[in-house]
């Protein structure tokens, strides 16, 4: 069973190494430079009560990514809706893992308040499209070829969910 507890500093390395890990896809997320935990740390920064970041928990109580519930936007209107984002180590990725996190932040969010959860995934992460379709997602927008990484355009596709 895969947890959620809320991410203490003490995480920043192994954050910082899924996240460049990330990077090194180059379809993941549009940081294209790999970054520092100086860099990261800021993170923590941006997460509140309302919207936590999380550390991700493994089966044998080992720490093995981040997850998060992000302000959508920044304006009061839009307090009902967060962002997700999910980072997890490379080796786990097509495991089941992230359909397990997922789920757990949809449980976390309802628990706020938070009625919609959107996600940003570019196009060509199929692994990534593939599991907000799974669990019920509709894409409600695409913006083609608004990322640039490495001479190549990428295309952005907005999930979303009404959860509650």
């Amino acid at each position: 069973m895969v947890k959620l507890r809320p991410a203490t500093e003490i995480e920043l390395p192994l954050f910082t190494k899924v996240y460049n890990q990330a990077i090194a896809e180059r379809n993941i997320t549009a940081d294209i430079n790999q970054v520092t935990e100086e860099e990261l740390a800021k993170i923590f920064d941006q997460h509140d009560a309302t919207r936590p970041l999380f550390t991700v928990i493994d089966e044998e109580d080992r720490p093995i990514g981040y997850a998060s519930l992000n302000h959508f936007y920044g304006r009061p209107a839009y307090d009902e809706t967060a962002e997700l984002s999910i980072y997890l180590d490379e080796d786990l990725r097509g495991k089941g893992v992230g359909t397990k996190v997922m789920e757990r932040l949809e449980q976390e969010a309802k628990a706020l308040g938070i009625r919609f959860l959107t996600g940003y995934v570019f196009a060509q992460n199929q692994p990534c499209n593939h599991l907000f379709k799974k669990l019920g997602y509709a894409l409600w927008g695409e913006l083609p070829q608004i990322a640039h990484i490495d001479n190549k355009r990428l295309d952005l596709n907005i999930w979303g969910k009404q959860i509650k």
